[in-house]
């Protein structure tokens, strides 16, 4: 697999965590690094957030089965993480040892969307899926074993667009349709317009590259973004939802935890 002559890929970052979301977003980076022979860097952060609760005195967790309350503690949330981080390196390599990559792994500490946009901007293309936000999912449990295990994928799902005219949406468009091209997958654009001349417009551009002579393309309106793209994705059960990447502001920072938080399949950051 090939993607389009102008977009060059020789880094691609991936954002790790112990969900059955993680395994898939290592899944979907490792084969897209290996189709354009990049390097693959994994990236786990400390969520700054969780140790922060960890550290107040009246912080309190309750166990997924038992129900049971115990008083959460910093240093075995401290060490919880180290181990999670430990785990998903261990599943990149055996990824990357497949696919037989060049990779690499680093642990940051902060908020965990703010660290992924900040490693991304030395990268070319940014794949992430996250967990959960309870405590249960993120220090223990089946996300565990289903990160140690792996997922199938079912096979013809579609790749979704999210295309809103822009550069960085245009060089998504450019690698979608190739990709959803040679792996023989649907491409369902879901295009950022609220007015009707505008999406004709940008359905055009989409045409004109994702050429539906040459492979399925479906195109959708959509018009509050977020919510109608996590729905979409969700009724087509999309493998995964590609779109330019945003800046690292405080704006776009929370576009992409939007996402992430509502969609149930990695996202591809296009930059």
């Amino acid at each position: 697999m090939t993607v389009a002559d102008d977009i060059v890929i020789r880094r691609i970052l991936v954002a790790l965590d112990t969900s059955r979301r993680g395994a898939a977003a290592v899944r979907a980076a490792a084969e897209l690094a290996a189709a354009v022979q990049a390097e693959l860097l994994g990236l786990f952060v400390e969520d700054i957030n969780l140790l922060r609760l960890a550290d107040l005195p009246f912080a309190r967790e309750m166990g997924l089965h038992s129900a049971a309350s115990r008083p959460l503690d910093f240093a075995a949330v401290e060490q919880a993480l180290r181990a999670q981080a430990a785990q998903v390196e261990r599943l990149l390599a055996r990824a990357a040892e497949r696919q037989r990559l060049r990779w690499s792994f680093q642990v940051t500490r902060g908020q965990v969307v703010a660290e992924v946009l900040a490693v991304a901007r030395d990268v070319d293309l940014v794949v992430v899926g996250k967990a959960g936000r309870s405590i249960g999912a993120r220090l223990g449990g089946a996300g565990h074993r289903e990160a140690a295990r792996g997922e199938a994928v079912p096979a013809r799902r579609p790749l979704v667009l999210v295309f809103d005219g822009s550069e960085p949406a245009a060089r998504a468009l450019r690698l979608a349709a190739r990709l959803a091209r040679e792996a023989g997958k649907a491409l369902v654009a879901m295009i950022a317009a609220p007015k009707n001349a505008d999406y004709q417009r940008l359905r055009e551009q989409v045409e004109a590259v994702a050429d539906p002579a040459r492979q399925r393309v479906r195109c959708h309106q959509v018009k509050a973004a977020i919510g109608d793209v996590c729905r979409g994705a969700r009724g087509v059960r999309a493998e995964l939802v590609v779109l330019g990447a945003p800046g690292d502001s405080r704006s776009a920072q929370e576009l992409v935890d939007s996402l992430l938080e509502a969609m149930d399949c990695p996202l591809v950051l296009v930059r």
